[in-house]
């Protein structure tokens, strides 16, 4: 009998470790993402800043892009949240 449980024992220790590298590598992941949408929103902030305060297409154009990243990163941040302190019961 604690053959067995010493089996499942390892067999979730071995589970967590590998959870926890999953979910490590996604967060890596997730930063890099969320780190070239902040470089992106900089960058496009400097541009809108610098030209005519009248609309322009590009202006136009510019402006639904920003709303675009906003709304994946909020995406993003919404199911990273989920996915790592969904099962958990928070």
């Amino acid at each position: 009998m604690y053959d067995r449980l010493e089996n499942r024992f390892q067999l979730a220790l071995r589970s967590n470790e590998i959870l926890t590298k999953e979910v490590n590598h996604g967060r890596a992941e997730y930063l890099v993402g969320i780190q070239a949408f902040k470089k992106s929103h900089e960058n496009l902030h400097k541009i809108l800043c610098r030209t005519d305060p009248k609309e322009t297409t590009l202006t136009l154009k510019l402006r639904e892009r920003n709303r675009d990243l906003v709304r994946r990163v909020k995406r993003q941040l919404s199911s990273q949240f989920a996915t790592l302190y969904g099962g958990l019961g928070y």
